[in-house]
């Protein structure tokens, strides 16, 4: 049985510019430039971390107020994360 050449690649064109105005559709509201509202406090999830009382890194003080090397870093990255 012999194959039609031209249409099989025919076929082929087809195939290709459907991908490609699929994959150039899909790429057009990801390039809008759209920015994220920052979300308010309430609407962040809220965050549980355990830690181990070793000083320096994380202790307790008289006062029930968490200090140390791990509570400082956890609080400085969560600030740049926007909570």
């Amino acid at each position: 049985m012999r194959k039609n050449r031209k249409n099989d690649s025919h076929t082929r064109r087809k195939r290709i510019c459907i991908a490609a105005l699929l994959l150039a559709g899909s790429l057009i509201p990801g390039g809008c430039g759209i920015k994220k509202e920052k979300t308010s406090d309430s609407e962040l999830p809220e965050i549980v971390i355990g830690i181990d009382y070793f000083e320096p890194y994380s202790y307790q003080t008289s006062d029930g107020e968490y200090k140390g090397i791990d509570v400082e870093l956890a609080e400085e990255a969560f600030q740049r994360l926007g909570y």
